[in-house]
């Protein structure tokens, strides 16, 4: 379940403010907005043209989509024998565990695709993200997901969850 619930929450890339950003909303090509927390948010996914775009999903330490998301596909091993990010001996292969819960940017979807400060949100990153902000379900047209908006400055992001066509 941690697999594929990360898989779709690990989209949203952000980074810390960086002096080589192109324009005040852009870092390395892509655009973000400032919510008045601690990082910076993507305004879209990875590989979205546009906020509304769901883009791809990655598993948690993935740097490449993929079409079927299960422990069979998984690149660090499956529910009984992880190899990396672990943190329970139970899971891990042999008893393994390095209680890793921060990407290495060699396994950032975030980094790998756009480089530059551009990384996947920690965990407190999410939760700052939630304590700080209204999520308000939006609807239009098929497309499903929530307004994200600071109670800070007032700027906000938007994630998509599903389209009915």
């Amino acid at each position: 379940m941690l697999l594929l619930s990360v898989a779709f929450l690990s989209i949203k890339a952000q980074h810390n403010n960086s002096k080589d950003a192109v324009t005040p909303n852009q870092h390395n090509g892509y655009e973000f907005v400032d919510l008045g927390l601690s990082v910076m948010w993507a305004n879209c996914n990875i590989g979205a043209k546009k906020p509304e775009d769901f883009g791809y999903f990655f598993a948690w330490g993935e740097t490449r989509y993929k079409s079927h998301y299960n422990w069979f596909t998984y690149r660090f091993g499956d529910w009984c024998e992880i190899t990396k990010y672990c943190s329970q001996t139970i899971c891990g292969k042999d008893g393994f565990v390095d209680n890793k819960n921060v990407l290495e940017l060699s396994d950032d979807a975030a980094n790998v695709a756009w480089g530059g400060d551009w990384r996947i949100p920690t965990i407190m990153e999410f939760k700052e993200l939630m304590d700080n902000c209204d999520w308000n379900w939006y609807s239009d047209n098929g497309l499903y997901g929530y307004k994200i908006t600071s109670r800070i400055n007032g700027n906000s992001i938007f994630f998509a969850c599903f389209r009915i066509l």
